[in-house]
This record gives structure tokens, sequence and C-alpha cells, in this order.
């Protein structure tokens, strides 16, 4: 006989693959009949990147604000090596 988990395993590979996208459908549409937003953002962001400059221009290189953290959100346009280890987000 074969465990129990193993037996799952098999069953599950031996399903139509469209299932899948079935059971996504079905869920997708749930949560959008109940008002919510099946794609939520996962970051939250507490200004625009126009108020961060204006707000933040006069901190010199180096200091930090005593205020707390500030979540901002972007599209990173290049990415660099810059040797081993060492990657830059532009």
């Amino acid at each position: 006989p074969k465990p129990a988990a193993a037996a799952q395993e098999e069953e599950e590979e031996e399903q139509d693959p469209t299932k899948y996208f079935e059971n996504r459908l079905t869920f997708v549409n749930g949560v959008k009949e109940k008002g919510a937003n099946p794609y939520p953002h996962k970051f939250q962001t507490s200004m625009q990147l126009p108020d961060y400059v204006a707000k933040y221009e006069s901190i010199g290189s180096g200091e930090m604000s005593a205020d707390g953290g500030v979540g901002l959100a972007g599209r990173i346009a290049t990415k660099r090596a810059g040797g081993k280890g060492l990657v830059f987000f532009d």
C-alpha cells in the first residue's frame, strides 16, 4: 500500500489540467461577487514620489529623518551589475 501523501499526489497529477484554471476562475469570481478586489496591492504606499521629494529634499547625504518609515512604489527601468554581488536598480 502507498502512503496517503503519495496517493494524494498521484491523484492530483491525474486530474485534468484545465481543472486548475476552472478552480481559480471560480475563486476569483466569488471574490468579485463579494465586492473585494481579487488582485489587491501587496504593498501599501504612504505618499507619492513628488511629495516625498518635497518633504525630504532638505535632508543631507547620510542623514536620516526621525519621523519613521515611508512606503513608495515605482518601476525599475534598468538593472546593472557593478561587480560580484553588487547590483544597481535604476
